[in-house]
């Protein structure tokens, strides 16, 4: 399994089944055998500032190995912003997703 995020330009998994792009500034398309995933921006934001802090104690490796957890999900077939295609269209800016 491969997370990877998308841009405009199209982004293929490591084993190549899998791809996506944005096609405008909210909605993108993907192909392949994929579960497209989403972070919670508030929750994401805040564990990143957390983690950075944290990271400026200088914990030993052996003290603190858990990171700072944010929310993440999945992305539902019937969202709106994201389609399953069965290839991925061309043009500028062509584009994946996994």
């Amino acid at each position: 399994m491969d997370i990877f995020n998308l841009k405009k330009h199209e982004k293929v998994c490591g084993c190549g089944k899998t791809k996506g792009k944005y096609i405008d500034d909210i909605k993108a398309e993907y192909s392949g055998n994929a579960m497209p995933i989403g972070f919670a921006n508030s929750s994401f934001s805040a564990a990143y500032h957390e983690q950075r802090k944290k990271d400026k104690l200088n914990f030993a490796k052996s003290d603190f190995t858990k990171g700072t957890e944010f929310t993440a999900f999945f992305i539902p077939a019937s969202a709106k912003s994201i389609n399953k295609v069965t290839s991925i269209t061309s043009g500028l800016n062509a584009g994946n997703i996994q």
